[in-house]
């Protein structure tokens, strides 16, 4: 609107006023603006108002909705039935995320995923529950590991459904549908919601020590007490245990060893006129990993003269924030959040790893450290107290003492360069995914 318009219509707009007031009074006029400015804002500018909802607890609901809103992880999938008729067989990935949790365990199942789907030519739908997936995590993650895909991949998620688990767009399944989960908890979704497929359930992690003694753990025991799954175990360590702990497992499952390729774990050329390395594995929020005591040994192994830090550099990786000053005024390095190539070529390049878990399996930090060409000091537990694969890695049971002689003798191998190098060299770690997967795939392949 230009100027000679704008002063056109106020023009008007004062000379009507102005009727008024000679006609109505002033007191009329001030009254009717002050309605109409009244009845402007609260047209544009005030939402309507609306009785709040109430809360969850002021609703009625059944015992399923009640446990569904407090343990969000084992909302039920939602789904429906579709003919089988003219649709391609479907092989579903069940898992919380991708993106960062890509670094070992999710990393290992969807390797096991995609060679199934590769092998039975399934669609491959990866299902995350809680974020969307970006596509690209998972095609760059199998590239770097010279992983094929299937030729179909399809990405779904339910992370926008309600307390209860009620989600918009259910997923769609059919008889010839498949399903892998990856923990317990997304096992027991699956289960509960009726879907009559074949389910495979990965477990690499003795998932019951995430928990107090509570209602959590003993559903988790439940779930791996359940005929209902066939179970695929990752090492012969967890194998072993659930033998005694968890038979039904071992009843109807089977296990494979973790493959380290070659092409992504080796030594690397040290840093030209650097101090030894020395990589603490760091997991506050991962109370199984012993942060607190890993914090307490290292310091106490400075003060004891086993660490000297003219020598070694302290770097500490994983989730570790706390600003750590060790003994003697000792600054670690952090190294920060690492890609799992990032990690590799850092691996490569440290001389002893020291790496807690108070599990009866060594997780993957040992192992990529023994692929890697450095020494590796971890503790003892139940059936976890040595490694067939290779001598460059110590077990020590979990005391102040006895992990710090563990150091002791940590140090001492990782300077010996000629007995480390022959460790490596004699080293029977498995290297190839599809030789130490491939008893596995036959065996989902009978059951599946």
């Amino acid at each position: 609107m230009s100027i000679a318009s704008k002063l056109h219509r106020l023009g008007d707009l004062m000379e009507k006023s102005g009727k008024v007031i000679r006609e109505k009074g002033f007191r009329f006029f001030i009254g009717k603006s002050c309605l109409f400015v009244k009845k402007y804002i609260s047209r544009h500018f005030i939402q309507p108002f609306e009785a709040p909802a109430r809360s969850f607890s002021e609703q009625p609901h059944s015992v399923s909705e009640v446990i569904c809103h407090a343990h969000g992880t084992l909302q039920p999938l939602s789904v429906f039935r579709s003919p089988d008729r003219g649709r391609t067989a479907c092989l579903n990935f069940v898992t919380d995320a991708l993106g960062t949790s890509l670094l070992g365990g999710v990393g290992t199942a969807l390797i096991l995923v995609s060679q199934y789907a590769v092998r039975k030519n399934m669609m491959l739908r990866i299902i995350t529950r809680q974020e969307k997936a970006n596509p690209r995590d998972y095609y760059d993650f199998m590239a770097l590991m010279h992983e094929a895909h299937p030729k179909k991949v399809v990405f779904w998620s339910d992370c926008g459904r309600d307390d209860t688990g009620r989600h918009a767009h259910p997923l769609e399944i059919s008889d010839s549908d498949e399903f892998l989960t990856t923990s317990w908890w997304t096992t027991a979704a699956v289960s509960a919601a009726d879907t009559g497929c074949k389910t495979f359930y990965i477990i690499q992690e003795t998932e019951d020590f995430f928990y107090p003694y509570g209602d959590m753990r003993l559903w988790c025991s439940w779930q791996m007490n359940s005929p209902d799954v066939r179970y695929i175990v990752n090492s012969h360590w967890l194998w072993d245990y659930f033998k005694v702990k968890y038979p039904a497992i071992c009843a109807h499952g089977t296990y494979f060893e973790p493959a380290f390729p070659r092409f992504l774990y080796r030594p690397q050329t040290p840093d030209a006129g650097g101090k030894h390395k020395l990589f603490f594995y760091a997991r506050p929020n991962h109370p199984r990993n012993l942060y607190y005591t890993g914090l307490k040994v290292l310091d106490e192994a400075i003060l004891r003269g086993i660490i000297d830090p003219d020598q070694w550099d302290i770097c500490i990786g994983g989730d570790a924030c706390d600003n750590i000053v060790f003994a003697g005024g000792v600054k670690p390095e952090h190294p920060g959040r690492m890609t799992w190539s990032e990690y590799a070529r850092f691996l490569g390049k440290v001389d002893l790893t020291f790496s807690l878990m108070y599990t009866p399996h060594p997780s993957y930090p040992p192992l990529d450290s023994l692929a890697s060409g450095c020494v590796c000091v971890t503790n003892s537990f139940e059936n976890k107290t040595d490694c067939a694969f290779g001598n460059n890695i110590i077990f020590r049971e979990l005391s102040l003492d006895a992990l710090c002689d563990g150091l002791r003798e940590g140090v001492k191998l990782a300077l010996d360069t000629p007995a480390r190098r022959r460790n490596f060299e004699e080293l029977s770690l498995p290297s190839d995914w599809s030789e130490t997967l491939k008893d596995t795939l036959d065996f989902m392949e009978k059951y599946g």
